[in-house]
Formats: structure tokens, sequence, C-alpha cells
């Protein structure tokens, strides 16, 4: 959990996912960074990223996966989504975590 741009704080859940080579399943854990900012009509839009690199506790299979996130209006999911950058089996999936921005 990280605060952004001092607006917020920010809570984010476990991702399930699931092994493309043994079908184990897996849970992924997020750590936002902001990573830009920029003014709208709204009020401020932020954008957030995360990286992680996951080994399946089963079969080693590793997978890259990057996690997108936009805050607007300020203390809004606007928009995320989570994009496998790298599987050896091309067939993993992991799933959006629910995220919660909270005033600080």
């Amino acid at each position: 959990m990280n605060e952004g741009n001092g607006a917020a704080m920010i809570i984010i859940s476990k991702s399930p996912g699931t092994c493309g080579f043994c079908g184990a399943d897996l849970e992924v854990e997020w750590d936002l960074d902001l990573i830009d900012f920029y003014e709208k009509d709204g009020g401020v839009c932020n954008i957030y990223q995360s990286e992680v690199d996951t080994i399946c506790p089963k079969c080693e299979n590793r997978i890259l996966a990057k996690l997108r996130a936009i805050e607007y209006p300020e203390g809004v999911l606007e928009d995320s989504s989570v994009r496998i950058m790298g599987d050896e089996s091309r067939k993993s999936s992991i799933e959006k975590p629910q995220i919660d921005f909270f005033d600080l």
C-alpha cells in the first residue's frame, strides 16, 4: 500500500491467478507506485503502476505481470488492467485486484 501524491491511501487486494503449466493456484500481491498525474476538467488524474515477478510454487514457471490503475477523479478508480508480460507457458492468468482509495 502506497500513498500517491499525498491525497489518498490505496488498499489493493491480492489477485488470484492460475499457472499455465501445472494449473496451480497463485496469489499475487501488488504495490502501486504513482508514475504520472495531470489536470483534467474534473480535477487531478493519477496513474499508478506495479510490476511483479511471480514464480509458481509447484512447477517454478516464471510469470511477469504489470498492473496499471487510473484514479480519476481523486478517490475513484476509473480503470485498471493486468497484463502478462512474460510467461513460459503463455497460458497463465492473473485477475485484476480490487483497488480502493481513501482520503487521508
